[in-house]
């Protein structure tokens, strides 16, 4: 169980230095947000932070576009944790080229994967959990702790029973 803890933790940080180094050599910022000025109206992008937060939101362009420029900094790192990921386990494990390509691009994909159904569970959650009953009596800057601890929470049981319920129906070798 501690090898596992471990082992997540460790990833856990590639990814976090991942992102990091990303946000300071890539510059995709300009080009999302020009692309966001010209195919995202107020209108449109009202209609996406309301369907994500439930409610109006004042600045819902700003909003969105954080939002969009967040998910892209993501799916811009996954590739190149996958090649870190892949670098150690064709040490370990002695792989040919043609099945550390094959593995890469399915490793890459499942995480993309992976990472979009998490943040549908978290829009889900953000829209169906009733945080009122839970936060009503407590300070402001504790509500949002507390709900953000809340739904980090929910996801993390949500996403080991569907781990569960897919590892079931399609049982696979494990992965590092």
């Amino acid at each position: 169980m501690a090898k596992n803890a471990l082992k997540l933790c460790l990833k856990l940080f590639i990814f976090f230095g991942v992102m990091f180094l990303v946000g300071k050599t890539i510059p995709y910022d300009g080009i999302v947000k020009a692309l966001l000025t010209k195919y995202l109206t107020y209108n449109g992008a009202d209609t996406v932070a309301t369907l994500m937060t439930g409610e109006k939101d004042p600045d819902a362009w700003y909003s969105v576009c954080e939002d969009v420029l967040i998910l892209t900094h993501i799916l811009i790192t996954i590739p190149f944790y996958s090649v870190i990921i892949l670098i150690y386990e064709c040490y370990l494990n002695r792989f040919t080229v043609f099945e550390s390509v094959a593995h890469y691009f399915m490793s890459t994909f499942r995480r993309c994967v992976k990472i979009i159904a998490l943040l549908i569970i978290f829009i889900v959650q953000l829209r169906v959990i009733p945080y009122q009953l839970f936060v009503e009596h407590i300070p402001g800057k504790l509500q949002f702790l507390l709900m953000l601890v809340l739904n980090v929470a929910v996801i993390i049981a949500l996403y080991w029973f569907l781990l569960c319920v897919v590892s079931k129906l399609h049982p696979a070798k494990k992965e590092i």
